[in-house]
């Protein structure tokens, strides 16, 4: 909602729309949402704001008005350059406060929250005023001041700074003689005359009242064409546009859509899209010229309830600070600024992460809000860390203390997260120099691990009012403090139980153990804690009495990066996990990578236990168990925060990701492809291949104009010739008849194949990178079901389209599918080279990426595919395992060259032949491939991957020939030879 003085212009072209009473009716309704508005009339040669009911009953009105006011500044106004003083007035003698109707007396709104300024006192209906002047004489005197008035004198002697001081009174909520109005609404004059370029100079949103009819609609866009330029815009600056129309006649929607369309054509406007607000024509305000909103009722006929209603709308938008399209400022005047730069949230403060979470689909939520203690497992950029920044207490204190509210043990979460990352640096220091020193070490890590976890309890409780509260009284809060104090050793017995020793007991033991671990052999042992046992205590002297205020809640320990804790770490984490009762008030969740390289065990301190799935903890996986279409959807939610909270592009109108990246259909892409060829390429194959058919097939050719289908038909065809020696083939004529008559079984080779036969004709035309890749489900699956390589994709994008020369069609979002194209070309050639920097492995890595990702490719142009888009691959079940192919297998998996695909049944981590695996799409650019999951290379032997990971060039191309001679059996591969 908006905190900032607003001041707003009603325009119309022409008279006769509902202009002045839109502008009461909104002014009220703004009123009765607790605003402070003003109405000022500045339709000085025909006045009238002040004829509408409930305006002119006022019984005492101000003295003065608008007219008297510019007057005051004009009369006592030296040269604007050498002002140094400005008149002094006081608002009761120029503005008059309107009582609204039916105002409930618990309403924040009523007499003092709307106010008006009209043209001049001496136009009041009741023709009481100062003085013992008649109403008539008192227009005279009105319309001599008016005679008198000259806006060019105005600014010549008071202008633009007179403007400031008069609107800095108004609006100023600090200054004593500030009067905090926030909002100002002008009733600017029909025309293009002084008042309605005064009107400019001050409003930054402009509410067009536009009637139906041709001469309005015309008279509206030369309006908006005039704030649209740039020559306006350099004098005026951009203005925000709201368009209203008013009065709606009552038309069937399809009489609104010939009106539409006649108003794109006959009125040459094919932007025009409609109205924003419609306001329906209401036969009483019209002849009455009252207001309507503040006498709304039940039993109100529909159409002044729909009027009302729409008023209401206006408001909002008002209140929201909308923007529409109608008014999106061109690319060369905006500021231009990424949305996508947060990619990663340790770089997000609390503000931005509450800003910025999204749950796919709830799971998360629930997942967080049972005692259980949970796992989540993701790839690098799959959330984990939002996810535990998300529910931990410092940032829901924080989202709290933004609405103005004090956290309370009241407001506090029933489980407290307290999220931990520790450095890997730190963790690295309590592994021993030799195996047998490890027991000892798990106890040092156990005690500094309990210490870090006590330390964020008591940061917790800070949050939320403090510990003294959560205590109920002095005596408890002390006794807590010396149950907790007295673990630390003798020399802490004696000193004053409070926080402050509390703390400083924690913080000597943190840094005496930190020394010791470093300096291990020639300093002595710190004294020993016992473990896991400080965080008991604390909660059973905070849940000692019955009716607690911590009885009803649980800390909730986060730990992120949990894949860098070591295997024995992890198994005194694991001790605590297993041994976890609902009464001990602690249960755990813990933010990891997938499989061994997150969990590297289950394995606890006591010999022959561990902790095990539903029984101990339950598994989230935060990326591969999602479904394809289910976390597209999750991505454009998140898209859309960060488009919204983007002012770049909130004030181009565009908020969602459909609306900033354009697509293009696979029969566009064909022609594309195509070019200036056309289908002689298709026929030369027809040629080769089909020459008995020929004559049939040249004959359709005739007849079908798409180049798309052409080239469908003939890759079944190609699929049909394979297939004819085990008698399920389909001719050239079949093949044909289902097209021709779109059968359901054509319309299953569109959807199954039209996307892979891009990559086919674009192989057959010579031109590979013709084949696009652009639009929110491209995206969507180039990330991989990853977050951070979705804001990645989407950043490059953005950053791509401001660094190219915007013309044309290019100047304003969607951003086109070459741009697209181009930036997600090079993310992918950058991922690729990602994975030459590794420190382990990288030329490995880097051949399997390569050659895996070529095969693909080729795969992906041949013609004799039953479906062409071919991406993942299993491992054969009875291949010999090799260590060392697996280690390379595993790293890249762990650096998510690899995905393992969902939906799998799979019951081990470590088996790698139970599962289907997938290159990562993030790389389907670079090579020339599709992302879209639909046919499986096949099974790969052990032998293949040694040779796909460290194997000669020579074998990898005897092994590419190998797979294209198996598709490509029965025809000539002379055509293929080029790919290799």
């Amino acid at each position: 909602m908006t905190q900032d003085p607003q001041i707003i212009a009603f325009y119309s072209h022409k008279g006769g729309v509902g202009r002045s009473l839109s502008l009461a009716n909104t002014a009220i309704a703004l009123a009765k949402k607790g605003k402070k508005v003003l109405m000022l009339d500045f339709d000085l040669e025909a006045p009238g704001l002040h004829e509408i009911s409930p305006f002119r009953e006022v019984v005492a009105p101000a003295p003065y008005g608008l007219i008297e006011l510019l007057s005051l500044y004009t009369a006592t106004s030296d040269d604007e350059k050498n002002r140094t003083s400005f008149p002094k007035w006081i608002l009761e003698e120029y503005a008059t406060p309107v009582t609204i109707r039916h105002a409930k007396k618990e309403d924040s709104s009523g007499v003092g929250n709307l106010w008006i300024i009209p043209a001049s006192n001496s136009l009041w209906g009741n023709g009481e005023g100062p003085g013992d002047l008649n109403h008539e004489k008192k227009r005279k005197t009105y319309l001599d001041a008016l005679n008198h008035f000259s806006w060019e004198n105005f600014y010549s002697s008071a202008g633009d700074a007179a403007w400031a001081d008069i609107l800095a009174r108004l609006t100023s909520k600090d200054e004593p003689n500030g009067y905090g109005f926030d909002f100002i609404l002008i009733d600017s004059r029909t025309g293009f005359s002084d008042p309605f370029y005064v009107a400019m100079t001050l409003a930054k949103t402009i509410v067009i009242v536009s009637g139906f009819n041709r001469q309005n609609i015309k008279g509206t866009k030369e309006l908006v064409g005039r704030l649209k330029s740039d020559g306006f815009i350099e004098q005026y600056g951009r203005k925000r546009c709201i368009l209203v129309g008013s009065p709606e006649p009552e038309l069937a929607d399809s009489e609104r859509r010939k009106w539409l369309t006649e108003v794109q054509t006959i009125c040459s406007w094919p932007d025009f899209k409609g109205f924003q607000i419609r306001l329906p024509y209401i036969p009483r305000l019209a002849l009455g010229e009252e207001t309507i909103v503040d006498s709304i009722g039940p039993t109100s006929p529909a159409r002044e309830k729909d009027y009302a209603q729409n008023i209401g709308q206006l408001a909002e938008k008002l209140l929201e600070k909308y923007i529409t399209p109608i008014d999106s400022p061109s690319v060369k005047t905006a500021t231009p600024t990424n949305p996508f730069v947060l990619l990663r949230a340790d770089y997000a403060n609390h503000e931005q992460i509450g800003q910025y979470f999204i749950d796919p689909g709830k799971e998360l939520v629930r997942a967080m809000s049972t005692f259980m203690p949970v796992i989540f497992q993701g790839a690098r950029g799959s959330g984990k860390t939002m996810l535990g920044r998300y529910f931990s207490v410092e940032r829901i204190a924080g989202a709290i203390r933004q609405k103005g509210v004090v956290p309370s043990p009241d407001l506090a979460p029933t489980y407290l997260g307290l999220y931990l990352r520790i450095d890997i640096d730190l963790l690295q220091v309590f592994v021993p120099a030799t195996r047998d020193k490890q027991g000892h070490y798990n106890m040092l890590f156990s005690q500094f691990f309990d210490l870090l976890v006590l330390r964020k309890a008591l940061h917790a409780f800070d949050e939320f009012g403090g510990l003294a509260v959560w205590c109920e009284s002095a005596d408890r809060e002390k006794k807590l403090y010396q149950v907790l104090i007295r673990e630390f050793g003798p020399e802490y017995r004696n000193i004053d139980p409070t926080m402050d020793a509390l703390l400083i007991a924690i913080e000597d033991r943190l840094a005496s153990m930190r020394y010791y671990v470093n300096n291990p052999e020639n300093t002595p042992e710190p004294a020993r804690l016992q473990s896991n046992i400080l965080l008991k205590l604390l909660v059973e002297q905070l849940t000692e009495s019955p009716d607690s205020k911590f009885g009803k809640h649980y800390f909730a320990v986060i730990l992120d990066e949990y894949e860098h804790y070591t295997e024995d770490q992890q198994k005194v984490v694991n001790s605590r996990i297993k041994q976890i009762k609902e009464s001990d008030h602690v249960t755990y969740r813990l933010l990891c990578k997938h499989g061994k390289a997150g969990l590297r065990t289950t394995a606890t301190l006591a010999d022959g236990q561990q902790i095990q799935p539903i029984h101990d903890f339950n598994l989230v996986n935060l990326d591969e168990s999602i479904d394809t279409i289910q976390f597209t959807g999750h991505l454009q939610n998140i898209a859309q925060k960060y488009l919204e909270n983007n002012d770049f592009f909130s004030l181009l109108g565009v908020t969602t990701l459909d609306e900033l990246l354009a697509t293009e259909t696979a029969s566009d892409q064909a022609r594309r492809i195509a070019h200036t060829k056309q289908d002689k390429p298709l026929r030369d194959w027809i040629s080769k291949f089909f020459p008995a058919d020929m004559a049939g097939i040249f004959a359709w050719f005739d007849r079908e104009p798409n180049i798309l289908t052409k080239a469908l038909g003939v890759v079944i065809m190609n699929q049909g010739r394979l297939r004819k020696r085990e008698g399920s083939g389909k001719d050239p004529d079949s093949v044909i008849y289902e097209i021709e008559n779109n059968t359901s079984k054509a319309k299953d080779w569109r959807h199954n194949y039209e996307r892979g036969t891009l990559f086919w004709l674009a192989r057959l035309y010579s031109r590979p990178q013709a084949v696009m890749y652009a639009g929110t489900e491209t995206v969507s699956l180039l990330s991989g079901r990853n977050v951070r390589t979705f804001l990645e994709l989407c950043r490059s994008i953005v950053e791509e389209w401001f660094a190219s020369p915007r013309k044309g069609e290019t100047a304003a979002p969607p951003i086109s599918v070459s741009i697209q194209t181009d930036a997600l070309r090079k993310a992918a050639d950058g991922y690729r080279g990602v994975i030459r920097s590794l420190p382990k492995y990288s030329r490995e890595l880097l051949d399997f990426t390569d050659r895996l990702g070529q095969l693909l490719a080729v795969m992906n142009r041949t013609p004799t595919q039953s479906e062409p888009e071919i991406n993942h691959f299993s491992v054969t079940k009875d291949t010999e395992i090799n260590e060392v192919w697996t280690d390379l297998f595993q790293a890249a998996y762990a650096e998510s060259i690899l995905l393992r695909l969902p939906g799998n049944k799979q019951k081990s981590d470590a088996d790698l032949q139970l599962d289907d695996w997938q290159l990562n799409p993030c790389f389907a650019p670079h090579y020339g491939f599709s992302p879209r999951r639909k046919k499986k290379l096949g099974t790969l032997s052990g032998e293949e991957l040694r040779i796909l990971f460290m194997g000669s060039q020579a074998e990898y191309a005897a092994l590419q020939r190998q797979y294209l001679n198996a598709v490509n059996s029965g025809f000539d591969s002379s055509s293929q030879e080029r790919l290799l």
